[in-house]
């Protein structure tokens, strides 16, 4: 959770429960939830044939192209990548949004690289 963020420089000896993820989760509860608001959601998904002769991931090499084995990755963002047909939805607390979304191309045969961008206005 805390990789390319904020809190990378964060280890687990420092915080109060000795556990980074759940530093970050009160942080957000405690200074954010209440003020902003998730308001738009940008999802870029681009799909590896698994079919193709090249076994490792084109994006990330040390990667191998595996059924199930996808990659979060900021070169995933690209505007031909956009996603349009997602839907999300806010548990009743307003502290989870989940984002749905179905494959385009079997998983049999595909896995895909994915990056987000996410939106936040003050409330």
């Amino acid at each position: 959770m805390k990789k390319y963020r904020t809190f990378e420089g964060v280890t687990n000896n420092i915080t109060l429960n000795s556990d980074v993820n759940e530093a970050m989760r009160t942080y957000i509860k405690t200074n954010l939830l209440g003020i902003y608001g998730l308001s738009k959601v940008d999802l870029y998904l681009s799909h590896n044939d698994l079919q193709s002769p090249i076994r490792n991931n084109p994006v990330d090499n040390t990667v191998l192209l595996l059924k199930y084995n996808n990659l979060f990755t900021e070169k995933a963002y690209s505007p031909n990548n956009l996603l349009s047909k997602f839907t999300s939805k806010t548990d009743i607390t307003n502290m989870v949004d989940v984002i749905t979304f179905n494959q385009e191309k079997p998983s049999s045969n595909f896995s895909f690289n994915y990056y987000f961008n996410l939106y936040f206005t003050k409330i």
